[in-house]
């Protein structure tokens, strides 16, 4: 508690207790007293009126703490700081950044980034406890050194296909990299070609059998750069391409028994329109009203499969090949009687 600002004061209850933390007990001195709350002589009690021994550290007039000389918990104060225009701080340049001078030797700092172009300074005390004394500390009489990296800043206009502008700030010696794309979770896509003009850029379309599809433009920056990109691409989504089938049905053989059986085969009329999502299987229907797909599906243009079914009673079956892409679920089918209880396994099969 300070010590009072008028009337009567103790030296041992008003001045020991403040300065010395304790009364003192019966030996007290009032010059030890004003040496140690440093005042000069001559020692005067009407110097001690107001007197605290805490300690006050202000920033900018705002931020404020007061504690004990010594005392923990000091912690840190701040303040902002923006790199010049046009400029911005990478890491490396955060480690670089220094108070040059201003700073009382009472105090330490270290500086982070808040953001591309902005950083802020931490000031604090060696072991984070209170200074000896109190400051009031201002920003403005700091010589604050603020490396920085210059941005450059892309921009691409795109025409074609793909419209509208975009850019990519970034720093100096770094690549910058602005697109367009679309996607489709049931079409095939093809690829998009594009050009572009201005020393450096780089310019790729994509989207070949895939359901994702655009353009885009890169440049290692070392300054500002306009450039334009033009693209031609489908002008609507694509259905994934239906494959052909083919069923191959029996009696083959003879006896007195005879099994639904039949080999199946997907293609497409060309290796360049194969779409990874559409597959295919074997189906078989029977008179019995019976239905059932047999084994897995298969990759059209990577496999020919035989399938054989073993089921008593007689009458008609119908062999489908059956795909799951919407606008050719059925690709080809083909029928052959049945008889017959006993189970034969077949031996003159040849495949596709």
């Amino acid at each position: 508690m300070a010590v009072p600002s008028s009337g009567p004061l103790g030296l041992r209850s008003n001045l020991g207790l403040e300065v010395f933390g304790n009364e003192t007990g019966s030996d007290i001195s009032l010059h030890a007293l004003a040496l140690d709350a440093g005042f000069s002589t001559p020692d005067e009690m009407s110097e001690f009126y107001g007197y605290t021994s805490e300690v006050t550290v202000s920033l900018n007039g705002g931020q404020s703490r007061t504690g004990s000389p010594g005392s923990s918990g000091f912690g840190s104060m701040y303040f902002d700081v923006s790199a010049p225009s046009g400029r911005g701080f990478t890491n490396t340049d955060a480690g670089n950044a220094s108070i040059n001078s201003g700073l009382p030797s009472a105090f330490t700092y270290n500086f982070s980034r808040t953001g591309t172009s902005t950083g802020r300074y931490y000031v604090t005390t060696p072991d984070g406890n209170y200074p000896n004394d109190s400051y009031a500390l201002q920003s403005s009489n700091f010589t604050v050194s603020t490396p920085s990296t210059p941005l450059y800043t892309l921009t691409v206009s795109f025409s074609g296909t793909f419209t509208g502008t975009g850019s990519s700030t970034v720093f100096q010696g770094t690549t910058a990299g602005v697109g367009r794309n679309r996607t489709s979770s049931f079409a095939t896509l093809y690829n998009s070609s594009a050009n572009g003009s201005g020393s450096g850029v780089t310019v790729n379309g994509y989207g070949s059998s895939q359901v994702n599809q655009g353009v885009g433009a890169s440049r290692s920056m070392n300054g500002n750069f306009s450039t334009n990109v033009g693209t031609s691409a489908p002008s609507s989504d694509q259905w994934a391409r239906v494959p052909t089938g083919q069923v191959n049905s029996p009696p083959w053989g003879s006896g007195g028994s005879q099994n639904a059986q039949a080999f199946i085969r997907c293609y497409y009329p060309s290796t360049s329109l194969v779409d990874g999502r559409v597959s295919a299987c074997c189906q078989f229907n029977f008179s019995t009203g019976v239905q059932q797909n047999y084994g897995l599906w298969i990759r059209p243009d990577t496999n020919s499969s035989f399938y054989q079914h073993f089921t008593p009673g007689s009458g008609t079956y119908s062999v489908s090949v059956k795909s799951n892409h919407p606008l050719g679920s059925t690709l080809g089918s083909a029928s052959s009687p049945w008889f017959g209880s006993d189970i034969r396994i077949k031996t003159d099969i040849s495949y596709l």
